[in-house]
């Protein structure tokens, strides 16, 4: 484990420039093994995207890095059961399943691990694919799927909404005549996903909650594609220059984080919108409540960054999360530093208070490490486990270092 230590905070202040999105990168570099060769670039350099290429060497994949760019040749793909422990270190791995479904007709997999925040049950990942015509058992931590049947036509509905069930039914549609599929949470990520796959010549229609996938051939020609912005990593930053400075967001794509945006402007933060770029200052702003919802509601990645900020507004506030049961841990830290909250199962009931005390405290999951750094980047302190970060957040502390943080950070 890695601590991060913060003696003396200094006011922030320069430029940030966003990487590309985790989560799209994730699922397009697995569904990249449809095709021979692809050329993605701004790919962020994180620690889950490395190990999602150690399973992609494992099975005969090439994938080189020039600078933010990555070359992955599938030409020689061949199967293994991806048994091998980076499978169950990410949550995207799941995405594998319908790529080997649909090369290879089987999937046997370790099942995906991820951050702790919550139950995440891939039951309507297994309806789906049992549905598409697969039969599947589990036997300890390992999935095992063989085709069972053809699906030529079929009209679906997830059985309960899911952004990853979402990509997942799409990419098992792929193979049928004719499916149209209900009840999808299609997010930003989700759709350029979808975007990759009409590159490949997939023929995909998207529709509210409703998509219509069709019969097509595989395009086996080089594909070129570049990983949208990562809209939690602009609005983690927003936030920090909010609470710490004056920081300036560029290559933001503005029109994915509309709802945050509006929220913070609505309760007069200092914050200015400038095509892809956003500049954030040092402010305080009235509360205001809120609940985790799908896109383009409030997403659950950026209610604990969001409770920091919320802890130092005026009044009082009410933030419900409705996704995730295991992700209120940065109220636990807020209130040890003095901070007036009371947490009532996953509700956090909010009165802004101003005070500077440092926080101790370890990191549990990705989001839960970056909002204990930017509270120790305001008031100083010690956060464990700080290495959590890099599974979502491309040089995250170069960036910060490059805006005037002065901070150390030792291994354990």
């Amino acid at each position: 484990m890695s601590l991060l230590s913060i003696a003396n905070p200094k006011e922030l202040k320069g430029t940030v420039k966003v990487s590309g999105s985790k989560n799209a990168a994730i699922p397009i570099i697995c569904t990249s093994l449809l095709t021979d060769y692809v050329k993605l670039s701004n790919v962020p350099q994180i620690s889950d995207i490395y190990k999602l290429l150690d399973v992609l060497e494992y099975v005969n994949v090439k994938a080189k890095w020039k600078n933010d760019n990555l070359y992955i040749d599938s030409r020689n793909i061949i199967y293994k059961p991806l048994t091998i422990e980076a499978c169950s270190q990410i949550r995207g791995s799941y995405y594998l399943i319908p790529v080997f479904l649909y090369l290879f007709d089987k999937c046997e997999i370790i099942l995906p691990g991820g951050c702790k925040i919550g139950q995440r049950p891939i039951d309507s990942h297994l309806d789906a694919i049992k549905a598409f015509g697969y039969k599947y058992t589990i036997n300890d931590n390992y999935l095992k799927i063989l085709r069972d049947k053809r699906v030529n036509n079929i009209d679906y509905s997830i059985t309960k909404k899911s952004v990853g069930a979402s990509i997942n039914t799409i990419l098992l549609a792929l193979k049928t005549q004719y499916s149209v599929i209900n009840n999808l949470n299609i997010e930003p990520e989700g759709y350029a996903v979808v975007e990759f796959l009409r590159l490949m010549g997939f023929s995909i229609s998207l529709l509210n909650n409703k998509s219509v996938v069709k019969f097509s051939i595989r395009n086996l020609k080089p594909i070129k594609y570049k990983i949208i912005p990562d809209r939690m990593e602009a609005m983690t930053f927003v936030v920090m220059g909010l609470l710490c400075g004056k920081i300036k967001i560029k290559n933001a794509d503005i029109s994915h984080i509309k709802y945050p945006l509006t929220l913070l402007l609505k309760s007069k933060y200092d914050i200015k919108i400038m095509k892809d770029m956003i500049l954030s200052k040092k402010s305080s702003g009235r509360s205001f409540d809120i609940t985790t919802e799908e896109y383009p509601g409030f997403p659950t990645d950026l209610q604990s960054i969001f409770g920091i900020l919320l802890n130092y507004s005026y009044g009082s506030c009410v933030i419900n999360e409705t996704i995730f049961e295991n992700r209120m841990q940065i109220y636990d830290d807020l209130i040890k530093i003095g901070s007036d909250i009371t947490l009532i199962d996953n509700k956090a009931f909010i009165n802004g208070v101003i005070n500077s005390n440092p926080i101790v405290a370890k990191a549990n999951d990705l989001r839960h490490a970056a909002s204990l750094a930017i509270l120790a980047l305001r008031n100083g302190g010690a956060i464990d486990n700080i290495e959590l970060i890099d599974r979502g957040y491309e040089n995250f502390f170069s960036k910060i270092a490059k805006l005037g943080a002065k901070f150390k950070i030792t291994t354990k």
